[in-house]
């Protein structure tokens, strides 16, 4: 074969193998890139929701201890309906109240505290209490939403003045009258300084849409801003001041051309991204995590984070020089090959391909951090590769290798360990792996991972091969991540102390069973806080009072999961639960779900006791629905109750009946006897009837001497013996004074088509019109 044949033969060889080569070690790098970027997301936005939710735990403390009581309620009550000269009083009386609350809340990093109006006008704000009377609908939604829903919210919002993550609560009065909303505002700076606390040697800012900024704050307030390196986005000079890092923020304005297209190429709308940014030789990880508008769920600015990171430019320098390697290595092979095709040299070219080779071997060892040693026990001789020489911290071949010398360099607390490790793997002539520590020249203490394995002849081993692999690096990482696992074990730790702290029952779920629950919990279902997971979801399941004051079935529950969606739709609603206590006794909760519901499948259900003022509305309430003469109902009654006397119609099977009776000559037993007597009258017919009538049916005094039964029946059949029965039973009692009284009765029939209640009354209207036109003590039911 030509000369020239070969050369091209060697060349598209040689590419070829190049090019398959290079994309398996960069797909390989790229995925491990990908790993590191992937753990750099996960860790930094597990440690802003572990900030939000601390913040979350101690303004919701906030809310039930201070700022949800009847004085402040009543402040806001008042100064809604007041003139303006009443609500600057009540404004400076509000202020007085709470200032010393307000100036330990900026302290512990509230940077707001703000009250609204229900039509959303804001009232005071405490950080700016000179800034009052606008109008927030068009730019505060959190706001606009809690005053509609009377539902509380959090997340991030720019506001009239500052931006921040807000908790936005109802005010509501123990009547239940919408009084308002109150704001508390995490400022980005506090959840930054607690990001600092565990992320080390990193720069933390923060970015903003141009567009919130100038659609949302006062004119006089932009000055806060100022333009950053991200094209449509500005920094929070507060912000920017108070986490101002030269070596990092050199590196964003030397790159920021390359960090902007960075941003933009990997932006990934509502999701954690990030990317790579070299300056000066070294290597960083910027990581954007969004910052989302609970309300229409778009992102409005991003906290980043800038970090150097040594793994990272590791592994892109091993990926240049693996590349130079592995090239190199095919050059040689293929070299050597058709250098050999030719049979020119063969000795001295195979003995340079062998030393060319071996410096290949050393250093793709040095590169990895990966030494080998060879120790040959019938010539008890012991050899090292360079890189063992390195980890020790020595020349390469420095100086001559020995068992003892191997042994001077192990920590003494790990040399009996890794004595032990050989000899056994000699006497059972097996393999053996190892980590264990040395101390390098420079009293540097590294992590080795060591494993060796033996060759033997007729039985015996006869020589041993070893490597020894420094994982210092990755033991350090695994510190690391031991430290960040104690950190959000101790911040978990203090949300839990939080919440044991709070007098209502607080639950936490992941959407299925309950994770966690306080003091309180237990305490009132009368439960071990060892209790399992399964015992505590039973406990409640079983303690619920399923009753008509509250919509969930048996049929409705069968796990915690299915109790949590209509504990949301509930909380909705304002509607009240309740539940049993160890002792047996009903008691009344009213639900808030807080945080950022559905997210990530994380909820805190609270459950505020609110017994007495429930049972005390409740005898209000039913005490405005009986008439205080005959205690009968009264028309109240029946237009809160009649849909729901349907329902309990339907549920039985029955049909709607109605009938009206008044008493025949009323006037003339007043005339004759006076008013007090025709009063015992009506009170003893209400008597009579409640004793021939059921649980299910409904007598009400509808006016002066007439009265209105509601019943559930069968057909007309029954509907006629029923109001015959009770006909037969006034006419026949013996009324004191005034002897016999009789009845005339209007009824009305339905099948279960249930028209306007107006339309059906309006029937037995003419239905008793009839009957006194007819012959009086008579029933007549109303045919079309």
């Amino acid at each position: 074969m030509k000369k020239h044949e070969l050369i091209f033969i060697f060349i598209i060889v040689f590419l070829s193998f190049s090019f398959v080569a290079n994309y398996i070690t960069n797909r390989q790098l790229e995925s491990r890139v990908n790993e590191l970027f992937t753990q750099d997301e996960d860790n930094f936005q597990n440690n802003i929701n572990i900030s939000k939710h601390i913040f979350e735990a101690y303004v919701q403390m906030i809310f039930n201890e201070h700022l949800n009581s009847r004085e402040i309620k009543t402040i806001m009550q008042k100064a809604y309906k007041g003139s303006t000269l009443e609500q600057t009083q009540y404004r400076k009386e509000l202020y007085n109240r709470i200032s010393g609350l307000y100036s330990n809340l900026v302290t512990s990093g509230i940077r707001q505290l703000h009250f609204h109006f229900p039509d959303n006008t804001s009232f005071l704000r405490m950080h700016k209490p000179d800034k009052f009377g606008d109008n927030l609908t068009k730019v505060r939604s959190t706001v606009k939403y809690v005053n509609e829903t009377k539902q509380p919210i959090s997340g991030f919002e720019e506001g009239r003045i500052f931006n921040g993550y807000r908790y936005v609560f109802p005010l509501i009065s123990n009547l239940g009258l919408h009084l308002g909303s109150v704001e508390c505002s995490i400022s980005v700076d506090a959840i930054i300084k607690n990001l600092e606390s565990t992320i080390s040697d990193a720069h933390i800012g923060f970015i903003i849409d141009k567009k919130v900024v100038e659609q949302k704050v006062f004119k006089d307030q932009k000055s806060n801003y100022i333009e950053s390196y991200f094209p449509g986005y500005f920094y929070d000079k507060h912000v920017q001041k108070n986490h101002n890092h030269d070596s990092y923020l050199n590196a964003i304005r030397e790159n920021k051309d390359e960090l902007s297209l960075l941003f933009f190429s990997k932006n990934t709308k509502n999701k954690v991204f990030s990317g790579d940014l070299a300056y000066s030789g070294k290597h960083y990880i910027v990581t954007f995590y969004p910052l989302i508008n609970p309300i229409d769920k778009d992102v409005k600015a991003y906290i980043f984070k800038i970090q150097k990171n040594k793994l990272l430019a590791s592994i892109l320098q091993i990926k240049f020089k693996i590349m130079v390697l592995v090239e190199s290595f095919i050059a040689i092979i293929l070299f050597s090959f058709f250098n050999l095709t030719r049979k020119n040299n063969e000795l001295n070219i195979f003995q340079a391909d062998l030393l060319k080779n071996e410096i290949i071997l050393n250093e793709a060892q040095k590169i990895s951090n990966l030494g080998h040693w060879e120790l040959d026990i019938i010539k008890n001789k012991l050899s090292w590769s360079d890189e063992v020489y390195r980890i020790f911290g020595r020349e390469p071949q420095e100086f001559a290798a020995t068992y003892d010398a191997f042994l001077s360099y192990i920590h003494p607390e790990d040399r009996d360990k890794v004595n032990k490790a050989y000899s056994d793997s000699i006497v059972n002539k097996t393999d053996y792996n190892i980590v264990h520590r040395v101390i390098d020249s420079k009293v540097n203490i590294k992590h080795v991972e060591e494993r060796c394995q033996h060759d033997f002849v007729a039985g015996e081993v006869v020589a041993s091969l070893g490597t020894v692999l420094d994982i210092t690096d990755k033991v350090e990482k695994e510190n690391q991540l031991k430290e960040l696992v104690k950190s959000i074990e101790f911040q978990s730790n203090q949300i839990r102390l939080l919440l044991d702290m709070q007098k209502s029952i607080v639950i936490s779920s992941d959407g299925i069973k309950i994770m966690h629950a306080n003091r309180e919990f237990f305490t009132f279902f009368g439960l071990n806080q060892e209790s399992s997971v399964l015992d505590t979801t039973k406990c409640v399941l079983s303690n619920i009072e399923t009753n008509n004051d509250f919509c969930i079935t048996n049929k409705d529950v069968n796990s915690f999961g299915d109790l949590l969606l209509l504990l949301i739709q509930l909380a909705h609603e304002q509607k009240t639960i309740y539940l049993q206590n160890t002792d047996g006794v009903k008691r009344a909760f009213v639900i808030s779900i807080n945080g950022d519901i559905g997210e990530e499948g994380f909820y805190i259900v609270n459950l505020n006791d609110v017994t007495k003022i429930h049972y005390e509305k409740m005898l209000i309430e039913e005490s405005s629905m009986i008439d205080h003469l005959t205690n009968a109902y009264n028309r109240k009654f029946v237009d809160v109750n009649y849909y729901k006397i349907i329902k309990e119609y339907e549920d039985k099977s029955l049909s709607l009946g109605i009938i009206i009776f008044d008493i025949d000559n009323f006037k003339l037993v007043n005339d004759t006897y006076g008013h007090d007597i025709g009063d015992i009258v009506l009170k003893d017919i209400v008597i009579i009837v409640m004793s021939d009538i059921r649980d299910y049916d409904y007598i009400i005094r509808w006016g002066g001497e007439e009265f209105l039964l509601i019943t559930g029946v069968k057909n007309k059949t029954d509907l006629l013996k029923l109001s015959n029965k009770i006909r037969e039973s006034i006419e026949q009692y013996v009324f004191d004074s005034v002897g016999k009284v009789t009845c005339s009765f209007g009824l009305t029939f339905t099948n279960n088509d249930f028209e306007d209640f107006n339309d059906i009354l309006k029937q037995a209207d003419i239905a008793l019109y009839k009957a006194k036109n007819r012959c009086k003590n008579c029933c007549i039911l109303y045919e079309e």
